[in-house]
């Protein structure tokens, strides 16, 4: 089971505001990033890119060679600044999902 630690969530703050967070972990074998935030009025000042870097160099400390995430195709922001980040769409997966409730989307 994959989980995320505390070892590899990370959250930026700036003047006591909380500017942005990572949430990732791994199962042993595969790193993955969960959840990438930042506030929109800190965005374009490096603070994602430190984030993802924290939590790369942590995962890597726990001998984790390759990492995962998802990202909607039509965030065409958030696809470009993995991509950035040297990050690559693998186009033979299908991700699969099942809602266990009543949900509404919402594509961020």
């Amino acid at each position: 089971m994959s989980h995320a630690t505390p070892h590899t969530c990370f959250v930026s703050e700036q003047d006591g505001s909380i500017t942005g967070a990572i949430l990732a972990g791994h199962d042993g074998r595969r790193g993955y990033i969960y959840h990438t935030a930042v506030n929109p009025a800190y965005r374009h000042q490096g603070i994602g890119t430190a984030l993802v870097n924290a939590a790369l160099h942590a995962l890597a400390n726990e001998g984790i060679i390759k990492v995962a995430l998802v990202v909607f195709s039509c965030n065409d922001a958030g696809n470009a600044f993995w991509e950035r980040l040297g990050f690559t769409a693998c186009g033979d997966l299908t991700y699969h999902n099942k809602a266990l409730c009543a949900i509404t989307r919402i594509d961020t």
